[in-house]
């Protein structure tokens, strides 16, 4: 299997009746398939807040990869074994109104440019092919009108198309460059993308049980079951799951840390006097570095 590296993302131009959508806002998650002949799996990238590259404020996102190698015997019975957990290098990525860019480790390189035309032609980035755009348009998803561009990569052996959806990415993958042929047989397809403002959106159209579906012995990755009351809240904040809470943050919206403390109760509270009113979030982690993301509204 090669060595894959999370190079995708999107522009900030989106539109919705209610307001402009932001890029990547925190606890933004990507939900992915991954797969190849011999392994599949599941992998979740998250945005986990900003941090200054190069004197530009770039959004950070952190990928984890939960991949399966299927145990096949001679009288044709497989068993799946559990999977194997991957942290992959984060990504730092920002966007302007048309292009997204992303840290190669010693410049910004342009990933996404949603002000590309039918009949552009661009160097695919990371590889000495040609990419040709062959449509462009519109596509309403949860109710926002997101641009999008379809494209063909030129090349003689392996021709091969990629659609780029503003604000969510590719709809065929997650890696670019991403040039696959006979001898490397990964793939890659987006299930689901979910934030605060946009919500969630199921790009399997209910083909799969739930996002973050892995098909093996152990059906269902590790899920924080949280609840927080009262929401609006005006002084405590009361945190209650079914597995001992280690760590509670509190932010806003920006990502700036209001609140961080380490706790060892399935049931802990939140002294939010010293908060000023408005919406926040609360992030969650329990003992095994499982976490919860919530909104909640200070009165």
């Amino acid at each position: 299997m090669k060595t894959l590296c999370l190079l995708f993302f999107i522009s900030t131009a989106a539109y919705h009746s209610k307001g402009q959508l932001t890029w990547a806002p925190l606890g933004a998650t990507w939900h992915y398939e991954y797969g190849g002949m011999m392994f599949y799996g599941y992998i979740r990238s998250t945005v986990a807040g900003d941090t200054i590259v190069e004197n530009q404020l770039c959004k950070k996102i952190e990928t984890v990869a939960f991949i399966v190698y299927p145990i096949s015997y001679p009288n044709g019975t497989t068993t799946y074994p559990p999977p194997i957990i991957q942290n992959w290098p984060a990504i730092y990525t920002y966007a302007d109104s048309n292009r997204v860019f992303r840290w190669t480790g010693t410049e910004f390189e342009v990933l996404y440019d949603f002000s590309l035309i039918i009949g552009d032609s661009y160097l695919y980035p990371g590889e000495n092919l040609t990419a040709l755009v062959t449509d462009t348009g519109t596509l309403n998803i949860n109710g926002f009108d997101l641009r999008y561009y379809d494209i063909e990569i030129q090349d003689v052996l392996y021709p091969h198309s990629r659609r780029f959806i503003e604000y969510i990415g590719s709809h065929d993958d997650f890696l670019i460059p991403s040039f696959w042929n006979s001898t490397d047989p990964d793939w890659v397809g987006i299930r689901c993308y979910d934030d605060l403002s946009f919500g969630s959106y199921d790009f399997t159209l209910g083909g799969i049980p739930f996002c973050d579906y892995l098909p093996t012995e152990i059906n269902e990755i590790e899920k924080l079951n949280v609840q927080v009351y009262p929401n609006p809240v005006n002084d405590f904040l009361i945190v209650e799951s079914t597995s001992i809470i280690a760590n509670l943050k509190v932010m806003d919206l920006s990502g700036r840390i209001l609140y961080n403390e380490s706790t060892n109760s399935l049931n802990p509270q939140i002294d939010l006097k010293g908060i000023s009113s408005g919406f926040f979030l609360l992030k969650v982690t329990n003992e095994n570095g499982v976490t919860s993301t919530q909104k909640v509204f200070k009165d």
